[in-house]
């Protein structure tokens, strides 16, 4: 049963992706819906047409070595200490390719951006990307999120994704008002919710198939998602408090 949904969704996405003028609402609506986009080769037609890029015009990189910018040092500890996000079964050769194209995306992207600020936590939102489509993949695709998904973040402080954050208090004051309290006296306040915003959650959601899964419904969704998502997911473990973090992401991947 599931088998013949999951063959009927993909033809239906097939079906947006060949129209004349692809059917990007109807991308989006199979991009949030159960099973979301299922696998790599489906993302990677469909993952462009969410954020208007056009994978025809994008060209590999040519330039120079990049061993000049002034976030190099830390990105590099960074993409070091990544190995989590990679999967078991890469070779090490294969995992340092992977990394050295990391760090490459990466120092482009801040390279070609000079206004943007790099921050720990980027290279999560990369990696998912880089392992989905490779780099010139990666590189589109998130030179588009850093312009406007995740701009705010890029800052040179963290003015801007204060308020941001700040966003989740009236939302869990919907759902309930004694961990909206509580939240807000506490010492870390919504900081708690920090690393997920700024990771697109890749900093606790390690596997694959589900980081990508989160991509899928965050790329088609409303650039504060993250944010209703996160409120989402700590008001229900507010309610099942037996369970952890990461199982209550799970709820939210189907």
């Amino acid at each position: 049963m599931w088998l013949h949904w999951q063959r009927e969704k993909e033809l239906q996405i097939d079906e947006a992706l060949r129209s004349s003028l692809v059917d990007v609402e109807a991308l989006r609506r199979h991009a949030v819906s159960m099973g979301g986009l299922f696998h790599s080769d489906i993302r990677r037609r469909v993952w462009p047409k969410l954020v208007g890029v056009n994978m025809y015009h994008i060209k590999p990189y040519e330039g120079a070595p990049l061993t000049e910018h002034k976030d190099r040092a830390q990105v590099l500890l960074d993409v070091r200490r990544c190995s989590r996000r990679i999967p078991e079964h890469y070779s090490e050769t294969r995992r340092q390719e992977l990394q050295e194209k990391l760090l490459r995306v990466i120092l482009r992207l801040l390279s070609e951006h000079p206004d943007l600020h790099y921050y720990q936590g980027f290279h999560d939102i990369v990696i998912t990307f880089l392992l989905v489509g490779g780099e010139d993949f990666a590189y589109a695709i998130v030179n588009v999120l850093v312009q406007h998904h995740i701009r705010d973040f890029m800052d040179a402080d963290m003015d801007r994704t204060k308020v941001i954050i700040c966003y989740l208090r009236p939302l869990l004051r919907l759902e309930s008002r004694t961990l909206e309290r509580f939240i807000h006296k506490s010492e870390c306040a919504y900081y708690f919710c920090l690393s997920w915003l700024i990771t697109w959650f890749g900093h606790v959601v390690r596997r694959l198939d589900e980081a990508c899964r989160l991509v899928d419904f965050l790329l088609a969704s409303h650039p504060l998602m993250p944010v209703y998502l996160s409120g989402a997911v700590r008001e229900n473990a507010h309610t099942h408090t037996h369970t952890t973090t990461q199982t209550h992401f799970k709820l939210f991947l189907d």
